[in-house]
């Protein structure tokens, strides 16, 4: 990563970021809390795996966190199961798995075979299967930490432009984590419900002000590599692995919380309030420290030469309404992100699993979207020219293209490998989607309302996302609906796209709004003017 121009400050920058999102992947964590096996009744089976035995597993567990006391112990093993079979109970048999509720409840604990242990999920533990809550539990406890990512996307992005980057960062990672991890000691499952929301309300501040704050401390040629080398497919691939390491929710969810602690302690230690921000807030004196304490860090020369600070042009939320350019550009920018999310979260909601192995598929995905990004940085580094709407239009392109091909497949009925080729293309374009959406927002947007404008566009992204299974659902009526549906949202989006997108690649962020201002009122192409910055203090 020559290329970036990289110093030791920029490098603690990126670490603080990848350890950020290695908490901020918790929002697909239900993947894991809600996992649970196929299942059989098997008569005097030797399998490692019976329901009997992996209860016994998450008692111990439980005791040995202090959870549960011996008189707990007849409640937990004494319910109303049957322990013998009876003449009509052999039809019960199968030799395939199978996700049958009927052979759930009335086969005996110790014949009730699951396919795999691999991770002994909260849907295990607290028994989320085959009764009456079990479904509705399932889809809440999604649903619950998807609505506190949507909270917390705005309201912690208002916190970050008012009372800066770095408390509030903070308080967001100490508190996400604190409760992260307190979460693995809980009894009842309606406490977990509070404490998953809370964790997605971190969730959705960590991607929006420690995304603003890190990319106002780095430099603008840095920005793709926030993006391409230290991203969430790492993220992803550690917390499979630590899953695997430690297979119960429980024990994976501390270990989660403590694999994540770095960023506070890198944050508390070595960075300083952003430059950006406390230029913008006319705070000049921290701004001038601030400056200075990155210099000496980066250990690349002397102090910076700071010239006189202009005044900087005041800038409110109510502004983007006001202003002409920023409200086409805030429009544009919530289609791209709406797009965007509506396309991921439909596509993984209807497509198939790569591998019947439960940790393999996960970090197959995984690998896929890292590797994708690093190709990215690298298209990036070596080609100047690819420009930020290069990569929303050519990467937009592609998925409509392959959903559109994945829907003429489904209406042909063709269900072969081509399939599954053009979906993970298509899926990998849509990581390149979100890539242009993040750093479009972040350098289309003057810092005073940073953090709220992105806010707003993440909001509208969780509403793109609510509509998601409604579409999904559309292809059991129907198998190329969903394809089709995307393949149009994502049609107009390009179309919108193309026609307003400015590009923001090497932008000053100190200096949106004076460019805008530069050019309002005059006839000006999609792109916006770039000025250089007063002063370079990364370096």
């Amino acid at each position: 990563m020559a290329g970036y121009n990289l110093n030791r400050f920029h490098l603690l920058v990126l670490v603080t970021w990848q350890f950020s999102i290695f908490f901020a992947v918790q929002q697909i964590f239900p993947i894991f809390l809600n996992y649970v096996p196929k299942w059989r009744c098997e008569e005097n089976s030797t399998s490692d795996f019976k329901w009997s035995d992996m209860k016994k597993i998450s008692y111990n567990l439980k005791e040995n966190l202090g959870l549960l006391n011996i008189n707990n112990k007849k409640m937990y093993f004494n319910n109303s199961e049957k322990l013998f079979y009876t003449p009509t109970d052999f039809q019960l048999y199968s030799e395939e798995y199978e996700k049958n509720c009927q052979v759930f409840n009335s086969c005996p604990e110790n014949f009730l075979i699951f396919k795999s242990g691999e991770f002994f999920s909260a849907a295990l533990d607290f028994k989320w299967i085959c009764d009456n809550d079990s479904s509705y539990i399932v889809s809440i406890i999604s649903m619950i930490q998807f609505f506190g990512v949507l909270c917390g996307t705005v309201f912690y992005g208002f916190l970050a432009d008012h009372f800066g980057r770095k408390p509030t960062s903070f308080f967001i990672l100490s508190f996400g984590i604190f409760f992260l991890v307190a979460s693995a000691f809980l009894e009842d499952w309606r406490y977990l419900l509070v404490f998953r929301f809370v964790i997605g309300l971190c969730n959705g501040g960590t991607m929006v002000v420690l995304f603003a704050y890190m990319n106002e401390l780095l430099l603008s040629e840095q920005r793709m590599a926030l993006r391409a080398f230290v991203n969430w497919g790492n993220a992803r691939v550690a917390t499979t692995i630590i899953c695997y390491l430690f297979p119960s929710w429980r024990m994976a969810s501390i270990a989660c919380g403590i694999f994540a602690l770095p960023a506070i302690f890198i944050l508390i230690i070595f960075l300083p309030e952003s430059p950006t921000w406390l230029y913008n807030k006319k705070k000049f004196t921290e701004y001038r420290d601030a400056l200075k304490y990155i210099s000496s860090l980066s250990g690349d020369g002397p102090e910076p030469e700071i010239d006189n600070i202009d005044k900087n042009t005041e800038v409110n939320i109510k502004k983007v309404w006001t202003n002409k350019d920023l409200r086409q550009r805030l429009l544009v920018l919530g289609f791209m992100w709406f797009t965007a999310s509506i396309s991921s979260y439909t596509n993984d909601l209807n497509s198939s699993s790569i591998n019947d192995n439960f940790f393999l598929n996960q970090i197959l995905i995984a690998s896929f979207i890292a590797f994708s990004k690093v190709l990215l940085g690298i298209v990036d580094l070596y080609h100047p020219n690819f420009n930020r709407r290069n990569l929303h239009h050519h990467s937009q392109t592609a998925v409509c293209i392959c959903f559109g091909i994945v829907a003429g497949m489904l209406l042909l009925k063709y269900n072969g490998t081509f399939l599954m080729v053009f979906n993970l293309i298509g899926t990998i374009c849509i990581e390149w989607t979100w890539d242009a959406c993040f750093l479009c927002a972040i350098e289309s947007m003057p810092t005073p309302i940073r953090g709220s404008a992105v806010g707003m566009c993440s909001l509208i992204a969780r509403l793109g996302a609510l509509m998601s299974p409604i579409i999904a659902y559309l292809s059991s009526i129907y198998a190329p609906s969903a394809y089709i549906v995307l393949s149009c949202v994502g049609f107009l989006n390009l179309i919108s796209s193309y026609k307003w997108l400015p590009d923001t690649k090497g932008v000053d962020l100190n200096e949106v709004m004076e460019a805008l201002e530069m050019v309002e009122g005059k006839e000006k192409d999609d792109l916006i003017v770039v000025s250089q910055p007063k002063v370079s203090p990364l370096h």
